[in-house]
């Protein structure tokens, strides 16, 4: 037995080495987050932070449609296209960088007509710069650290999200002396600021070039990739639109206090979450230029996915009410059951996950496109009838209703793959 566990680690080590760095990444984020939010719940008031969460929930949603599907189209691309990957990032990223820019100034000045509680974010043109640059920033990061997952140098991106992580955190008690219009936009300048400092070791250690020549921007070749970009953006868009919104959901029909509380409870969950995600991105990384071993790498990464995701799911049944417990008492009180209801939510991603790595690495992205965009309006439908009808616990449980039926509606196929059958 251990020798075969042994040799199962060796074949599919590559996967293993990327998913580890993504979920270390993830763990040391979430650990330092959970250290940040701790430090903010003693320095601030939940008002101030369930508006924060809700900003910087928008400023990830946004920044993600920024990114134009490049983060994805990157970690396949660039395995077949290695000589041009420095040439591919530059100009994915002064793309990317410009268009997150523009929408977060479009969001700032209107989303005071959607969410009148976060209006502060259009007050003024300091404001508006500050939240829009914060999504510059997300869509930028987010492409590097996907490009290190396609050069396969996923421990890149794990050392900038350290430095992240420890720069914000060290900020956050510096930062009651800024001069700023609201507790929200103080919590919020702290992550605007943390991604800048994190840009250090990219400067170091550029991805994948000789010399700088080898980044120089190359428009004309990106442009034959715009369909395939576009298709792995609207497919992205599909999967985070209800993750990244449901602070923002959960702000409007409650209240930021009930945010406050709902927010840590969903970024507890979202370490659970990350695991089939992290495994799958690995997948396609290994995969894309040979899926001679698709089957068997299948058949591991659900394997590995399940374990995790049980281990984890025991362990937030067991010690997730005294984690919150350290926020304080209001925080057991408005999100336990919200936490745990959630937790459960990983298993069926997991089928959802391998769904969409499935047919990325066979580039047919159409038929996830319909299936997510549906699943994201299911998502988002249930979530706020289950929410204005029946509370946050409500929310919590349609959420996990909208998840399991993704997972039946995407299951045929990734049986199909993993039992050895052709598409």
């Amino acid at each position: 037995m251990k020798k075969l566990i042994l040799n199962t680690i060796k074949e599919h080590f590559p996967i293993l080495k990327n998913a580890f760095s993504m979920m270390l990444s993830f763990a040391t984020i979430s650990f330092l987050g959970a250290a940040y939010w701790f430090v903010a719940a003693r320095l601030y008031t939940p008002t101030g932070i369930g508006l924060a969460s809700a900003a910087i929930s928008a400023m990830m949603f946004l920044g993600n449609l920024g990114m134009l599907g490049f983060n994805t189209l990157l970690v396949g691309e660039i395995p077949r296209n290695p000589e041009r990957a420095p040439s591919f990032i530059s100009t994915s990223l002064i793309i990317s960088g410009v268009t997150a820019l523009l929408i977060g100034i479009v969001f700032a000045l209107n989303i005071g007509y959607i969410s009148p509680d976060l209006a502060f974010l259009g007050n003024d043109l300091s404001t508006i710069l500050l939240f829009s640059i914060g999504v510059m920033l997300t869509g930028i990061f987010g492409i590097l650290d996907q490009a290190y997952i396609g050069l396969l140098r996923g421990e890149m991106q794990l050392i900038r999200n350290i430095i992240f992580s420890i720069a914000k955190l060290v900020l956050l008690p510096m930062a009651i002396y800024f001069t700023l219009t609201s507790e929200g936009l103080i919590i919020y300048a702290t992550w605007t600021a943390g991604n800048l400092i994190s840009f250090l070791p990219i400067l170091i250690a550029h991805p994948g070039g000789k010399s700088l020549s080898d980044y120089r921007p190359n428009f004309s070749y990106l442009s034959k990739f715009w369909s395939k970009a576009l298709s792995h953006h609207v497919l992205n868009l599909a999967l985070l639109a209800a993750f990244w919104l449901m602070p923002l959901i959960v702000t409007t029909i409650f209240s930021p206090e009930v945010n406050a509380g709902f927010y840590i409870a969903w970024l507890m969950a979202n370490f659970l979450y990350i695991v089939p995600v992290a495994l799958n991105f690995a997948l396609l990384a290994v995969s894309s230029s040979d899926t001679s071993l698709l089957t068997k790498r299948i058949r591991f990464t659900l394997s590995a996915s399940f374990l995790i995701v049980l281990i984890g799911v025991i362990v937030t049944l067991l010690i997730g009410s005294f984690i919150l417990s350290l926020f304080g008492p209001e925080y057991v009180e408005t999100a336990s059951s919200t936490l745990y209801i959630l937790a459960f939510g990983a298993f069926p991603l997991i089928i959802r996950a391998h769904y969409i790595a499935i047919n990325q690495i066979h580039r047919t992205l159409r038929e996830p496109i319909i299936l997510m965009m549906i699943g994201a309006v299911i998502e988002i439908s249930f979530a706020i009838l289950g929410g204005v009808y029946f509370g946050l616990i409500g929310l919590s449980i349609a959420w996990v209703i909208a998840f399991c039926i993704e997972a039946l509606i995407t299951l045929p196929k990734v049986y199909q793959i993993a039992s050895g059958k052709r598409c």
